[in-house]
């Protein structure tokens, strides 16, 4: 990801899912950059690092040798989304999941489309950001 074997301007689409925080964040935002063409699309879906739940549990994660040092300290945050907007001329960003680590307890009480509603009203209440678990961004170079 830190130096992708493509040229210059090779795709239309870069799409990433769950792997931004396995390379030096400066380094994989800029061969994301490097390799879309002009007016070319990144999507991408990851873990937000801003939720303090979800920060101790990938620390936990850590220390159980699950999760090395590298995730840790790459994970997208609200500053990293906020630097990545400021290259591209179009970006639109959706936060949710502000309510996933209850996931697990609730559904044993609740059917799953129950669960799944109850997070989606939730996050729309509470206009999900910082607390979010999880984002969808899609930018436009």
């Amino acid at each position: 990801m830190e130096q992708l074997p493509f040229e210059n301007q090779s795709f239309d689409v870069v799409t990433s899912a769950g792997s931004l925080s396995y390379g030096e964040a400066q380094k994989v935002d800029h061969e994301i950059r490097r390799v879309l063409k002009p007016d070319g699309y990144f999507i991408c879906v990851d873990s937000l690092n801003n939720n303090s739940v979800y920060k101790l549990n990938r620390y936990i994660h850590y220390l159980m040798g699950d999760r090395s040092k590298m995730t840790l300290q790459n994970m997208p945050s609200l500053k990293r989304i906020s630097s990545i907007s400021k290259k591209y001329k179009e970006i639109e960003v959706k936060y949710f999941g502000s309510i996933s680590f209850l996931m697990p307890l609730l559904s044993k009480f609740l059917t799953d489309n129950t669960v799944n509603n109850l997070s989606k009203n939730i996050d729309k209440i509470i206009k999900v950001r910082k607390s979010a678990f999880k984002f969808v961004m899609v930018v436009k170079k």
